[in-house]
């Protein structure tokens, strides 16, 4: 099955961090993130296991936010709290579409950076990636997030 880490170790992600020493870790819900007791490190909880890193990414969901499943230590700033709890998220859709060549190039005349649909309201930005690390061949990829 495709996972997260797979998609990574597929397209792109080994051969980025190869130079670099990270400890990363995917797929794992965070409980808690300290960055209070210890001015120098941030402490994470992931279940019953704590990280401690001098950086941390962490990509959460509006709802996550919202629901209060991930606790801040020290609590977010008051405007930030109060941003997330007063944002609305309709219900959407992320689309993937894969194409043998980057036709959307030639119907503009040069590159893309985004694209705005008509009708049902969706953003689509374009990707490209190699196949694999040795090879000239690429994946020309157009992501679409649809709401509505």
């Amino acid at each position: 099955s495709l996972n997260v880490q797979t998609a990574l170790n597929t397209i792109w992600w080994k051969e980025t961090i190869a130079d670099f020493n990270v400890n990363l870790v995917t797929e794992s819900p965070v409980t808690s993130i300290d960055s209070d007791t210890d001015k120098e490190f941030v402490f994470v909880k992931v279940g019953n296991i704590m990280y401690k890193a001098k950086y941390v990414i962490v990509t959460a969901s509006i709802g996550v936010l919202q629901a209060g499943i991930i606790t801040f230590i020290p609590p977010l700033p008051l405007q930030t709290s109060d941003a997330i709890d007063n944002i609305g998220m309709d219900e959407g859709m992320k689309v993937v579409m894969r194409f043998n060549e980057a036709w959307w190039e030639s119907a503009t005349g040069g590159p893309v950076s985004c694209m705005i649909t008509e009708g049902p309201a969706a953003w689509c930005w374009p990707l490209t990636y190699k196949k694999c690390k040795d090879s000239s061949e690429q994946d020309h990829i157009i992501v679409c997030f649809s709401m509505g």
